[in-house]
């Protein structure tokens, strides 16, 4: 049974404009002061970006749009986003060009965000801002550092792949109206258990979870790339955290799937973070069970707007979500590059 990607939200400009537009307006006239908040062991790094600097290194980031580039200081100085470091490199009238910054994320985890490139002769810069803020969080307390793109941004891409990043899936987000979803629940054999697991122990939690990674369909390369551990502490940390929204799926009494949903009332939505089943159960049909169980237990405190990212090459899944109603969104490249 195929599952959702267990990766981070996504770090993309997109992103930081959804993050943008989640602000309160009226930030956008206040003037350009900013304080520089603490990263997880220190202070936000930066070799090319003094302090005064940051709202003309941000609006970079964000393609010039000022407004947007106030709010998303707004959060990054009030600790909603966490910035770890930032980067940014010259053009040739003396205003950044390019800029980047690694983002935490729950698991250990970081993400590279980087400016709209336009021109060929962006990508050489690129490359150095890229270069340079690995070297920044190299030694900080993180295993990963992931880019999304959307496809047709080819030069950033090729930037990223040009510094150590490596392809890891076209990722295909979908979504769906909670109205409209299948969630007539399907009675299993009588084996068949499904309990709330929000509360497990987290090492039987992270066995489980371990155990439905093997022989899957959705990116494969992360495999061996993060602790099992981490894993689980970025699903917890997806959205908000709602015990009573995971689910363990046991065959005879042994743990056999997971089904781990999240509100995220600041994305407008809950989050499918994972779905997954060990391998020996797969197609028989316990993963529409499973999801069924879940999706009937999504109540009104849940944000009605269901989504999930999933491995576009992942047929089974895309199937499964399409014939419970989720439909097709965009798409995103994935990269990663281990940092430890």
């Amino acid at each position: 049974m195929p599952e959702p990607t267990p990766l981070i939200r996504d770090p993309s400009v997109e992103f930081l404009r959804d993050v943008a537009a989640a602000s309160p307006p009226d930030s956008a006239g206040k003037a350009c002061r900013f304080e520089i908040p603490a990263a997880p062991d220190g202070v936000v790094r930066s070799g090319s970006v003094a302090p005064e600097e940051w709202p003309d290194a941000i609006r970079c980031l964000v393609g010039g749009d000022r407004g947007v580039a106030r709010r998303v200081l707004d959060r990054v100085e009030s600790g909603s986003l966490r910035v770890d470091a930032i980067e940014a490199i010259r053009g040739d009238e003396g205003g950044f060009s390019v800029a980047a910054i690694a983002v935490r994320n729950p698991g250990r985890t970081l993400g590279l965000v980087l400016s709209p490139l336009h021109h060929p002769q962006q990508r050489s810069k690129a490359r150095t801002a890229i270069r340079e803020l690995v070297d920044l969080v190299a030694n900080r307390d993180a295993a990963l550092l992931q880019a999304m793109f959307d496809p047709s941004r080819r030069l950033e891409i090729a930037a990223a792949s040009e510094t150590g990043f490596r392809h890891l899936a076209r990722l295909r987000f979908m979504e769906a109206d909670l109205p409209r979803l299948v969630r007539e629940e399907i009675p299993g054999p009588p084996e068949i258990a499904i309990e709330p697991c929000g509360r497990t122990q987290p090492e039987a939690l992270a066995t489980l979870l371990a155990r439905t990674y093997e022989r899957t369909l959705d990116c494969p390369g992360l495999a061996g790339l993060r602790r099992t551990e981490d894993v689980l502490d970025g699903h917890r940390g997806s959205g908000r955290f709602s015990p009573e929204l995971w689910f363990m799926l046991r065959v005879a009494g042994a743990p056999a799937g997971l089904s781990l949903f999240n509100p995220n009332p600041e994305a407008g939505c809950t989050e499918l973070v994972y779905f997954g089943l060990v391998p020996e159960v797969r197609g028989q049909g316990l993963g529409t069970v499973l999801l069924r169980h879940a999706l009937a237990r999504l109540g009104p405190a849940a944000p009605p707007r269901i989504a999930l990212a999933v491995d576009d090459r992942n047929a089974p899944a895309l199937k499964l979500y399409r014939r419970h109603g989720f439909v097709p969104g965009g798409l995103r490249v994935a990269l990663v590059r281990p940092l430890a």
